[in-house]
């Protein structure tokens, strides 16, 4: 069985390692799925944000780093699986979250969401990229692995 973490990780983040972390502990097999087309500007390219997934995970047992172009429910249905893992911080999360099921199960009714809570509710993407841009530190936001990679790709992190 397996399931399907998606997102922009636009970087990847401790956050984003809890959620995978917490969906191997449900499912044997876990793609993480990094979205081409965002619908919104990304600091780096796909390829590199690729690469950011790929060294944070490099030691999970289970996961897979893939990227994806066009749809998300044709992209599960591509990895013939209904299990879409989604992670939430907080309530505007949740959400944001049930608003955008709906557009999914309108596309594809046999989706299967599964939320996990990061124990990082702190620790966003953006707040990587304001900090790795103004110089501060990042240690502890993301993978030890990624950090340097992000540091040259987002700005002058420590």
């Amino acid at each position: 069985m397996k399931a399907i973490f998606v997102g922009s990780f636009n970087p990847f983040t401790q956050a984003h390692k809890d959620i995978v972390t917490l969906a191997c502990q449900v499912f044997p097999s876990v793609v993480v799925a990094v979205a081409e087309d965002t619908g919104r500007v990304t600091v780096c390219d796909f390829a590199t944000r690729i690469a950011i997934a790929k060294q944070s995970l490099q030691e999970m047992a289970g996961v897979e780093v893939m990227g994806f172009k066009g749809l998300l429910t044709d992209f599960l249905k591509n990895q013939k699986t209904d299990f879409l893992i989604r992670g939430l911080r907080n309530e505007a999360d949740f959400s944001a979250e049930q608003a955008l099921m709906q557009v999914y199960k309108s596309q594809y009714a046999h989706i299967k969401p599964i939320y996990f809570i990061t124990q990082n509710r702190h620790i966003s993407a953006s707040v990587v990229r304001e900090l790795a841009r103004l110089g501060g530190t990042i240690e502890g936001y993301v993978a030890h692995a990624a950090k340097d990679l992000i540091v040259t790709t987002y700005g002058g992190g420590k």
